[in-house]
């Protein structure tokens, strides 16, 4: 097998298809640069077939593409891939486990929990989904005028939680063989 063949999976079943068809056109044109074979798989559901052999590349975002699901069926399979296990996956895309898991580890974290619709909530603070990418559906509620719209939504679209809003700046760092890559 040539060592320069990539397959490459992108689109996908989330809400954030249409961002994940643009990463993965961008890391396409990357690897084929960089000299490698690109197969390009649109994935449009999780069935989707899978070729027998070679590394593989994820560009999926949101569910079925950074919640485990697709990386459980790659393990399952014995195959390469870019990116985390199942398990890692899992308990990073919901927010309500990896809450948990911070505060296991001595992290603090803002007041909330597993949102309820009768729910009293203290202004201001912010409804989210448990298990979404991490702007998908989010409501910041600072007025009473807000809340309505924003519990209404949530209680039709299903598993939400609630935190107090914590203002400040977000920073991004990642880890790579146990280094911390520069912040973003």
């Amino acid at each position: 097998m040539n060592q320069k063949n990539v397959i490459l999976l992108k689109g996908g079943i989330s809400s954030e298809r249409e961002v994940s068809l643009k990463t993965g056109a961008a890391v396409a044109a990357a690897l084929h640069e960089e000299g490698y074979d690109v197969t390009e798989i649109d994935v449009e559901r999780p069935d989707f077939d899978l070729p027998d052999s070679g590394p593989i590349f994820i560009c999926l975002h949101g569910t079925f593409g950074e919640d485990g699901q697709l990386q459980k069926r790659l393990e399952e399979h014995g195959r390469q891939f870019t990116g985390s296990s199942a398990a890692a996956c899992r308990l990073a895309f919901n927010k309500l486990l990896s809450r948990d898991a911070f505060e296991a580890a001595g992290l603090r974290v803002a007041d909330g929990g597993k949102w309820k619709p009768e729910m009293e909530c203290k202004l201001p603070f912010v409804l989210k989904p448990v298990a979404d990418g991490s702007s998908v559906g989010v409501f910041l509620i600072h007025e009473e005028d807000d809340r309505a719209a924003a519990e209404q939504a949530a209680s039709e679209h299903g598993n939400y939680m609630v935190e107090e809003l914590v203002t400040g700046r977000e920073l991004t760092v990642g880890i790579l063989d146990g280094k911390a890559l520069p912040l973003v």
